[in-house]
């Protein structure tokens, strides 16, 4: 289940879902053709007033649209999503991503065993020539009595190697078992906005 956060974010709807929706059917169409369980795109929108809704009923008739009265923030907008969600693994994706048609796949396959609560990737920004803020690649150390936290830079043996262990999974990009999610209630109210 894909869980979009939308907050008066119709512009950004109107240019990064259609990528959304391309990567949701090729996925389905190239994985998914004998299997039950069907993916599923949600937007969760926290009391949009610029037609946000209107405009999803109208253009993407097929996605399931949460609509709460007023904005209720981050993280209890998508746990809002992930409560309604029907498939064990949550993507939770910012409504500024525009995504490439293969993300779901190895964010799917990278639940190898039990163990693993959340899968992260990496942003890339349209401009190449910005200085990546989030690699995917996380990591928390102590520096000065303070927990520090930090992104690395993907190296090419990390490419090989394909799946890396991290210290968390960006919020807005990243993929969650959605049972794990919901016993640790979700994102924490106590910590808004983050």
């Amino acid at each position: 289940s894909i869980i979009i956060l939308n907050w008066n974010g119709k512009d950004l709807l109107s240019e990064c879902l259609p990528s959304v929706v391309e990567a949701v059917q090729y996925d389905t169409d190239t994985y998914c053709s004998n299997s039950d369980k069907k993916h599923e795109i949600i937007v969760v929108d926290n009391g949009s007033s610029d037609d946000s809704i209107l405009f999803l009923e109208k253009k993407f008739p097929s996605i399931k649209v949460i609509k709460l009265d007023k904005n209720i923030g981050f993280g209890e907008g998508n746990n809002a999503g992930v409560q309604e969600a029907k498939n064990d693994i949550v993507v939770l994706l910012n409504n500024d991503m525009m995504v490439d048609k293969n993300f779901l796949r190895p964010l799917i396959d990278g639940f190898i065993n039990d163990e693993i609560f959340a899968v992260g990737s990496q942003i890339f920004f349209q401009d190449q020539t910005k200085r990546r803020e989030e690699t995917g690649k996380t990591i928390c150390f102590f520096k000065y009595g303070d927990i520090r936290y930090s992104h690395q830079s993907v190296t090419e043996y990390d490419y090989r190697r394909k799946y890396v262990t991290v210290s968390w999974a960006g919020g807005g990009s990243s993929a969650f078992d959605r049972k794990k999610f919901l016993e640790l209630g979700g994102f924490d109210t106590i910590f808004p906005p983050c």
